[in-house]
């Protein structure tokens, strides 16, 4: 058996095996960057929709199992000033959620009382935010992120005060 010879049909096959390995992580690659893509469209066609114009993605991005266990990208947006959390299903690219980050005051007292009354110190929740459901008829909700060391998130409809409480939100925003 020539050894040469052999020594070229491994280098040969060991270097087949690398590209086709490589080729199919650019593939696995660019099939997700255009999965978060199609969400961002989705997210930004629905804001612009509900009359939110000039919000660009930050490029914060984060796939989640929403509370009805779905897969769906929370995707970031802001237009310097204000700053906006949309939530698009991964399946269908169907925006069903647009949050709008809002301070405690600018929340209903009686949403707050609501809120209170679960025991947790909502003046030391993250962050707050207004969620209009798409989904639901455009219902609105307030939702205190993040309360109790990040461990359990309140949300409150605004009619019927309706409380929500979430102890296995995995999710955290970039408040920085």
């Amino acid at each position: 058996m020539n050894l040469n010879l052999l020594s070229k049909a491994c280098l040969v096959a060991s270097s087949a095996c690398l590209i086709s390995a490589c080729s199919g992580q650019e593939s696995l690659n660019s099939t997700k960057g255009s999965q978060e893509d199609l969400a961002v469209a989705a997210a930004s066609k629905a804001l612009t929709l509900k009359g939110h114009k000039g919000f660009k993605p930050t490029g914060e991005i984060h796939k989640v199992d929403n509370s009805e266990g779905a897969s769906a990208y929370e995707i970031v947006f802001s237009n310097g000033s204000k700053t906006f959390e949309v939530d698009v299903l991964s399946d269908s690219y169907t925006a069903y959620e647009i949050e709008e980050d809002i301070e405690l005051n600018a929340i209903p007292q009686d949403v707050q009382a609501a809120a209170a009354a679960t025991g947790e110190d909502i003046q030391a929740c993250g962050h707050y935010q207004k969620a209009v459901k798409l989904d639901s008829g455009d219902e609105v909700w307030f939702e205190f992120e993040e309360c109790n060391n990040g461990k359990i998130d309140i949300e409150v409809k605004q009619d019927g005060l309706q409380v929500v409480t979430d102890e296995n939100d995995q999710t955290a925003r970039d408040m920085s």
